[in-house]
């Protein structure tokens, strides 16, 4: 059956956890986020996500006395009390909250600040208005702030409002009534933004919790998936939904953006490789989402052609770049929407990043050299334990991004262009196969530049040069791919392509790089096979990867390749990109 946009914004009703600082009640492109304690006494820590490394501004935000403080949660709100005396949150705008209680005789505001929480004060303007000024510690000495300012201006819609300089009492109305409206500024402050915010939110809270509905309406404008259970269905919806909340409209160097973090808890920056895997999903529901989000990595492109690892609101990581996938991703969008302007602008922006590459990347033996795995995306592999490489992956995705550079010019109608890239593909091309080619294992090696030999390490970045089109004997290849990445003693395990082979000495599977499956390599590896025509084994590694991530339900950043464990971040971008995108594979939809 066709799960619609209509039925996935049903199934957000079933969204019922926000205990981590990963997975907070962040709607709206929010730069703030709620983590709420199944047995709450109030409306939870209050969170700042915006500058790769979040932090905590308050431990409970507002309290207020119920007889039954579980709290019941949804992708638009959050309930607390039931009966006679309850109170309500939700989201109606970015960064601006609405809050209702019923049955009680008042609440407190502010109520216990985090150690973070620099200091704060409050000036009240009105007898139903106050503005909240403070300023919260840095928690990551990369960042060049020793402090981050933020705004709160609120506004008291029904109840009496008391305040001094560090606490605000709303007391309830003669009808037992509390609503209250509260933005918050982050960075750069805008005051008449904020009170704009906070005075458009409705006096009704139930035409409040629909602004938090219309904005999931109008993210999953063109989504649809095929599905075959409602299992699949509940953790579909918490994909699409961790794919929303961590979007931010993010202050600072990424204003004026809609940024795609990988995680709006543990990574609230917008990161290179991360962006483009996630867009296998954002492409699907929002094309034009998709394309800003590849349009903000050109926009920071430096001057001669580099782009940065990640970018935040207050600094970025330019000594290390990541794998040159954009022009992967550009290619998809261009195919789905034939938006000249788009293909113009990132065609540019990859030009100059292929040309960064092959300039300061380069060797004296015509390979791209990597310095860190980091640059590759895997941080601690083994494979760089030894230091620089001339590695398959850098090299492949390079090659891959040249090929994608000749197709946008021949869409652009620049022939000549193409012609050029398609010459420059043609001799890296060569020189994978005769310097990273080891015919006696039958498989592609990063090898050393200091010394010109195999680092002999499986793993699935030996098949990238196939993914990304190297000219290798058809029977070379076929031998490979059946010697090593389809073989169950290598990579083809119950938990296929694990980031080092399973018989390899430095195998540990629940060690980041060392072993685990991370499901951006496991996708790219189905490419691989779809590539080359493995049919069957196709489908069926695509079904082992999609039973991993249904099984553990969490949607985590990398996966035990013995036990399937979900290791690191929750509700991490890629994993619920790649889960949306296995679900049509795996249901042929």
């Amino acid at each position: 059956m066709k799960l619609t946009k209509e039925k996935l914004i049903e199934n957000f009703n079933s969204i019922n956890d926000y205990s981590a600082v990963q997975k907070t009640f962040s709607p709206c492109y929010s730069n703030i986020g709620f983590e709420i304690a199944p047995e709450s006494c109030g409306s939870g820590a209050l969170w700042l996500h915006y500058n790769r490394a979040s932090r905590k501004l308050w431990d409970s935000f507002i309290d207020f006395p119920l007889k039954q403080n579980k709290a019941q949660t949804s992708a638009f709100s959050v309930a607390f009390g039931e009966n006679e005396t309850s109170a309500k949150l939700t989201f109606t705008d970015t960064d601006t909250i609405c809050f209702s209680a019923d049955g009680l005789d008042g609440v407190k505001l502010f109520a216990r600040k985090n150690e973070k929480l620099r200091s704060f004060w409050i000036e009240k303007i009105s007898g139903n208005e106050a503005e909240v000024f403070g300023y919260s510690e840095n928690t990551d000495d990369r960042d060049p702030d020793e402090t981050v300012p933020f705004y709160i201006y609120l506004k008291v819609l029904q109840g009496e409002f008391f305040a001094d300089k560090n606490d605000v009492i709303v007391r309830a109305d003669n009808d037992k009534k509390i609503i209250i409206s509260a933005a918050v500024e982050v960075l750069n402050i805008d005051r008449e933004n904020a009170q704009k915010k906070a005075k458009n939110s409705p006096e009704n809270f139930s035409e409040a919790e629909e602004k938090c509905r219309e904005f999931y309406l109008e993210c999953f404008d063109n989504f649809s998936v095929e599905i075959k259970s409602e299992e699949e269905e509940k953790i579909i919806a918490k994909a699409a939904y961790g794919l929303t909340a961590n979007l931010a409209k993010a202050p600072g160097n990424l204003k004026n953006n809609i940024s795609s973090f990988p995680n709006r808890g543990s990574y609230p920056s917008h990161f290179l490789w991360d962006t483009c895997f996630q867009n296998l999903a954002y492409e699907k529901f929002s094309p034009a989402l998709a394309a800003e989000f590849l349009l903000q990595i050109a926009a920071f492109q430096r001057s001669d052609g580099k782009f940065p690892q990640f970018m935040c609101s207050t600094w970025e990581r330019p000594h290390y770049s990541q794998p040159a996938l954009v022009g992967w991703a550009a290619m998809r969008i261009a195919t789905r929407t034939n938006d000249r302007k788009f293909i113009e602008d990132m065609t540019d922006a990859i030009e100059k990043n292929n040309l960064w590459w092959l300039n300061s990347r380069n060797s004296e033996c015509g390979l791209i050299s990597c310095p860190h795995g980091l640059e590759t995306g895997q941080d601690d592999s083994p494979r760089f334990d030894n230091g620089t490489t001339f590695a398959c992956d850098m090299n492949s995705y390079v090659l891959h991004q040249l090929h994608c550079a000749a197709e946008l010019n021949k869409m652009l109608g620049r022939n000549e262009k193409a012609l050029f890239w398609e010459e420059k593909a043609e001799k890296l091309s060569q020189k994978i196969i005769e310097i990273l080619w080891c015919e006696e294992d039958g498989i592609f090696y990063d090898v050393s530049p200091e010394n010109g030999e195999f680092v002999r390490i499986v793993s699935p970045v030996s098949f990238l040069p196939l993914w990304a089109g190297v000219n290798l004997p058809k029977e070379k290849a076929e031998q490979s791919v059946r010697k090593y990445l389809l073989n169950p003693e290598y990579l083809f395990g119950e938990i296929p392509f694990p980031s080092v082979a399973y018989n390899d000495i430095n195998y540990g599977s629940g060690n980041w790089w060392r072993g685990p499956t991370w499901m951006p390599n496991a996708y790219l590896m189905l490419e691989t096979l779809d590539k080359l025509g493995y049919e069957k084994e196709y489908y069926e590694a695509a079904e082992k990867l999609y039973n991993v991530i249904l099984n553990d339900g969490e949607l985590h950043e990398l996966f035990d390749s013995k036990t399937g464990t979900g290791l690191g971040a929750a509700e991490q971008g890629w994993t619920n990109a790649i889960f949306i995108k296995l679900c049509s594979i795996v249901n042929r939809g």
